[in-house]
């Protein structure tokens, strides 16, 4: 009777080994994701992130498992992938309607896509939560936004550094100063939904710091938000006069000129900038898209896959992948890159998969 008992203690001590070193591995890739999150790496991530999640869910740990959801919403959103970003938000919120931050990243990601009054809803939530957990008062009172605010490029402040002036430094300080005040009160009246009193907010920041990239940047995006499409695409324009080298002005600005089929300016901006940027998946995935809307599928395709072999853990370059194959009849590789999609995350449209099954039969 010793060598069962001893076996099964042998065997429980295992697995209680095991469980450790597997609760080890699932904290190790989220912190690390944090890590390379909080640097800006966000390709890299998102693999950790990738990583942890399944560990977590096999783990039972769906405290664990929210918080992933979480920081995935923060890539996402940094990114511009949106709509991901809205299904991972909803799958953190119900395991826990009281996560904050998953408000807010819900929040952001609506009010990208153009759904501001669910955004603003969200918001309201997000400020009731930190009230309720003594965290934040209200974002209109002037307190810095924690962790979802670092991670979210359109909060940026870095100020851009101007040459020598005439003013004394005393006055330079006052002056410096009022802008950052300007482009917080601008970024939190965004936040909220508070569009004509953003922009006012960042046109005041502009008159005494009219090289500000970030304040053209955040201007830009507030006038994309208010429909105001073509002062949008100026302000856009004036950062990548300032900075050429500003990727989020360059995405954006050729996101707009698409939307007004203005496609020759778009391919030149993109074609320009993923040859200075050939490391970036976005500007090779945007330039897929140009020449998908130019109906040249194999220029599309062969910017997809420049895209996913930077970083093939992205859904919707998966799903536009699929789709172009779709374009170009060939069923077996866009049903690949859809199911890839959907194990990602994307909200893929089952009527579209039932389509390439039978098609690929």
């Amino acid at each position: 009777m010793k060598i069962p008992i001893l076996v099964t203690v042998l065997l429980a001590f295992t697995i209680f080994l095991s469980d450790i070193c597997f609760s080890e591995e699932s904290e190790e890739h989220y912190q690390r994701g944090l890590g390379y999150l909080e640097t800006g790496i966000v390709d890299k991530a998102l693999d950790e992130f990738k990583k942890a999640l399944p560990l977590f869910k096999e783990e039972k740990n769906q405290k664990m498992v929210a918080e992933v959801y979480i920081a995935l919403a923060n890539v996402y959103n940094w990114t511009g992938i949106y709509k991901t970003a809205i299904t991972v938000c909803k799958q953190a919120i119900e395991i826990n309607p009281n996560l904050a931050y998953a408000h807010y990243n819900l929040g952001f990601a609506l009010r990208e896509e153009g759904e501001i009054e669910l955004a603003k809803n969200e918001f309201a939530l997000y400020n009731e939560l930190l009230k309720e957990q003594g965290e934040l008062v209200e974002i209109s009172e002037g307190k810095e936004l924690e962790t979802a605010d670092k991670d979210v490029k359109s909060v940026e402040t870095t100020k851009k550094t101007d040459g020598v002036s005439g003013l004394s430094e005393s006055d330079e300080t006052g002056k410096s100063s009022s802008v950052d005040e300007h482009i917080r009160k601008g970024v939190e009246y965004h936040n909220n939904g508070m569009l004509d009193e953003a922009i006012g907010e960042f046109q005041e920041a502009l008159e005494d710091d009219p090289d500000n990239v970030t304040i053209h940047f955040n201007l830009g995006n507030a006038y994309v938000d208010s429909e105001m499409f073509e002062e949008a695409i100026s302000e856009y324009e004036k950062v990548i006069e300032i900075d050429s080298t500003n990727i989020d002005a360059i995405l954006d600005l050729g996101m707009l000129y698409l939307d007004f089929d203005q496609t020759d300016e778009a391919l030149s901006l993109y074609s320009n900038a993923s040859k200075s940027n050939p490391g970036n998946p976005y500007l090779h995935y945007h330039l897929g898209e140009v020449y998908a809307r130019k109906q040249r599928y194999d220029k599309a395709i062969l910017e997809f896959k420049r895209a996913l072999a930077i970083n093939n853990m992205d859904p919707e370059i998966q799903y536009r992948l699929a789709q172009t194959y779709n374009e170009t009849k060939q069923f077996d590789l866009a049903l690949e890159h859809v199911t890839r999609a959907r194990e990602l995350g994307y909200p893929v449209d089952q009527k579209f998969v039932d389509e390439l099954k039978r098609k690929s039969q």
